[in-house]
C-alpha cells in the first residue's frame, strides 16, 4: 500500500468516525421512544398508546431502516464491508441528511437549493461510493468554513455543486474519488466543486427526503 492509499483510507475513516455520533444519537432517540411504548403497554395492556402512536411508530421504523443503511455505508467506507451485497436507492439522501445534522452541530449551516430528492436507478450507484463521495466532499468543505459559516448544496444539470474556496482537502478527495469510483466525475475549480454521476443514474423520488 502506497502513501496515497494510506492517506485516503485515513480520510474515509475520519469521515465515518465524524458521522457515527449522529447515527448513535438518532438510534438513541428511536430506542427511547420504543422503550417508552414498551413501558406503557407492559404496565397497562389495555392502553391505546400504540394506536395513538401509529404515525410516530411508522416514522421511527423508517428512521431505523435509514440508520441501518447509514451505518452500513459508513463502515464500508471505513474498510469493513457491512453493506455486503445490499444496494439502496436511498443512500445519497440518507447520507446527506446525516451530514447536514453534523455540519449544523459543528456550528455551520448547510442548505439544499434546487434539491429534488434523487434516488438511484443504476446498481453501480447504489453502493457506498457515491454517498461517500458526495457526503465527504460536503463535510470537508464545511470543515474549512469559519464558525457560523454557511454552505449551499445545489443540484443542477445532473450534478451536485457547492461554491466555496478551494482547499487541499477537497483536491485530495477529488483524487480519491477518481481512483475509487472512476465512473463519477468530480471537478474542483477556483470557487467551486462539482460532482457528477453517469447519465441516467438518478431520478426524482416520490417520497420527500427526511432531513429533520
Amino acid at each position: 500500500m502506497n502513501e496515497s492509499e494510506i492517506t485516503d483510507a485515513g480520510d474515509r475513516r475520519a469521515w465515518a468516525a465524524a458521522l457515527m455520533p449522529i447515527a448513535l444519537h438518532e438510534l438513541n432517540n428511536a430506542t427511547q421512544f420504543l422503550s417508552m411504548l414498551h413501558s406503557v403497554t407492559s404496565s397497562d395492556p389495555n392502553s391505546d398508546v400504540l394506536e395513538g402512536s401509529a404515525a410516530n411508530l411508522a416514522r421511527t421504523g423508517e428512521s431505523v431502516e435509514d440508520l441501518g443503511l447509514l451505518m452500513a455505508i459508513l463502515s464500508t467506507a471505513a474498510g469493513s464491508d457491512m453493506l455486503l451485497e445490499r444496494r439502496s436507492e436511498r443512500g445519497v439522501a440518507v447520507v446527506l441528511a446525516a451530514v447536514q445534522k453534523l455540519v449544523r452541530k459543528n456550528g455551520r449551516n448547510l442548505t439544499f437549493a434546487n434539491q429534488s430528492n434523487q434516488v438511484l436507478t443504476d446498481s453501480e450507484g447504489k453502493g457506498w461510493e457515491l454517498p461517500w463521495a458526495l457526503g465527504a466532499a460536503v463535510w470537508l468543505t464545511a470543515n474549512n468554513l469559519p464558525e457560523a459559516g454557511a454552505l449551499e448544496l445545489s443540484f443542477e444539470d445532473q450534478a451536485w455543486t457547492i461554491r466555496c474556496p478551494q482547499s487541499p482537502d477537497i483536491k485530495r478527495h477529488a483524487t480519491s474519488v477518481a481512483e475509487i469510483a472512476p465512473l463519477l466525475k468530480m471537478t474542483v475549480e477556483e470557487g467551486s466543486w462539482k460532482l457528477s454521476p453517469p447519465s441516467g443514474w438518478l431520478r426524482c423520488a416520490q417520497r420527500p427526503p427526511r432531513t429533520d
